[in-house]
């Protein structure tokens, strides 16, 4: 109501004829063009409609033109593939022979029946009341797009669950949620914008052209005629109704004053060196769309980055992706093959007695339980490490009690106080996260234990190992243990 006849400005035709009159009077020549996630919408529009403009192209985590199955159902089908893909990497997981999605569909099924009314913190550290539906769990699910922390989590919360412990699952829920009071400035992230241009060029789930009464007739008759596998674990009405972003959410946006094809007739795309870049585990541009649209561009170069959610260049802790950017993907591109797989966690212990004892090394005169005790402070450390990428408060919290605050970017430094993972355990001490390097190191007691352990694992490659050095009562403690 507020655009009115300006709301067609918007889409993404008119954004690449923006980008065309500033580089006009600019008096720029061919350019190099990068575009991630909605950006590589932007710049395939870009790159039909300017093709002589180019010089090379970069599309990271990819979606095709005009774009896909309106009802999302590719995200659907995305998401069952990296819970089941991340498990499957991670010994521990695969070990136990349990498919995470039949797991999470016995939840779904559970929640239809009865919702439950749980609390666990969110990524800020903020305890949170929580009403864990159909529809928060689909938000949960979706939430694994851009972090790597639901398919870490998800499979042992789902077990901790079935066994009555909650608290797991509440946190990875109220994570995927965040604070609701809470938006963020329209200039870092405008919904209202994102509407604006993806009510104007996506496809939808109706004919744009009828009333309101029409479109929801179409909606509802989609909804219920579309294989329920398509969406499984979730019903259709819950998978494209969510409450952010949803595939309904353009149902009152009026139909384009005019007509304003992205392609238009006759073009083709440019003949440049075209890279795509697309993570394995990406769940809202899954890789499937990036094979396709690099079927249509002549020169260009698919690179799917193994163990990597969407968007892979950019706040790339491994130095692979955004390295093949720099250069275009030009000879070795090996490292995407080698990124360290999702250190999904085996379970989320209720006694010391569950944890699994680091294995002794040579010179170890520690007992079985002291390094049960080390294995304990190093998944601990872990979790507050993994949760660093959704917080923004400088404070994380234990699952169980306690706290690690941490403050730098590069090398994050982390303070653990009393951090308790397993009941009872309480994690004091620091730990460095030299995140260019891809190590994680430091030193910590666990109160009451006498036991103080220095640690060490790389974030990079596949199934690395752990380090544990330091004191017992019983005597020295050497010990390693796959890296948490």
């Amino acid at each position: 109501l507020e655009l009115g006849a300006r709301r067609d400005s918007y889409g993404t035709g008119e954004a690449a004829e923006d980008v065309e009159d500033v580089l006009r009077a600019l008096g720029a020549g061919r350019i190099d063009l990068y575009g991630d996630s909605y950006g590589t919408y932007a710049a395939q529009t870009f790159a039909y409609r300017h093709p002589e403009r180019l010089r090379s192209l970069v599309l990271d985590a990819s979606y095709p033109l005009p774009g896909t199955d309106p009802t999302l159902a590719d995200l659907a089908s995305g998401s069952r593939r990296a819970l089941r893909l991340a498990c499957a990497r991670r010994p521990s997981c695969a070990a136990r022979h349990v498919d995470p999605v039949a797991a999470l569909a016995q939840l779904v099924a559970r929640v239809r029946r009865a919702p439950l009314a749980l609390s666990g913190p969110d990524g800020d550290g903020v305890e949170r009341a929580l009403r864990v539906d159909e529809r928060a769990l689909v938000a949960t699910v979706l939430s694994g797009a851009y972090t790597t922390l639901v398919d870490r989590d998800l499979p042992a919360a789902l077990a901790s669950l079935d066994r009555g412990d909650s608290r797991p699952l509440a946190r990875v829920v109220a994570e995927a949620q965040g604070d609701p009071s809470d938006p963020s400035a329209p200039r870092d992230y405008s919904e209202a914008l994102y509407l604006a241009v993806t009510c104007h060029d996506y496809p939808q789930m109706w004919d744009v052209a009828p009333p309101l009464t029409l479109r929801r007739a179409q909606l509802r008759r989609l909804r219920r005629d579309r294989p329920a596998a398509a969406f499984a674990p979730f019903s259709a009405a819950a998978w494209t109704g969510t409450d952010y972003e949803g595939a309904d959410a353009c149902l009152r946006w009026p139909a384009p004053r005019r007509a304003d094809p992205l392609v238009p007739a006759g073009s083709a795309p440019p003949d440049v060196p075209t890279l795509m870049l697309g993570g394995d585990l990406d769940t809202v541009t899954p890789i499937t769309e990036g094979r396709l649209v690099a079927r249509r561009f002549p020169r260009s170069r698919l690179v799917v980055v193994k163990n990597s959610v969407h968007v892979t260049a950019v706040g790339d802790n491994d130095r692979c992706a955004s390295r093949l950017v720099r250069r275009l993907a030009a000879g070795d591109a090996s490292c995407a093959a080698a990124i360290a797989e999702v250190r999904v966690v085996d379970r989320f212990p209720l006694t010391l007695a569950e944890v699994a004892p680091a294995a002794a090394q040579a010179g170890d005169g520690s007992t079985v339980w002291a390094r049960r005790v080390a294995a304990a402070a190093a998944i601990t450390v872990s979790d507050a490490v993994a949760r660093w990428q959704l917080n923004y408060s400088g404070t994380i919290s234990g699952l169980r009690s306690g706290h690690a605050t941490y403050s730098g970017d590069r090398r994050v430094r982390f303070r653990l106080a009393g951090a308790s993972l397993v009941p009872g355990v309480l994690v004091d001490g620091r730990a460095i996260w030299d995140r260019d390097r891809g190590f994680v190191r430091g030193r910590v007691s666990v109160r009451g234990s006498g036991v103080v352990v220095a640690f060490g694992w790389s974030t990079r490659g596949r199934l690395r190992r752990a380090w544990l050095t330091g004191v017992s009562a019983a005597g020295p403690l050497r010990a390693t243990m796959l890296a948490p």
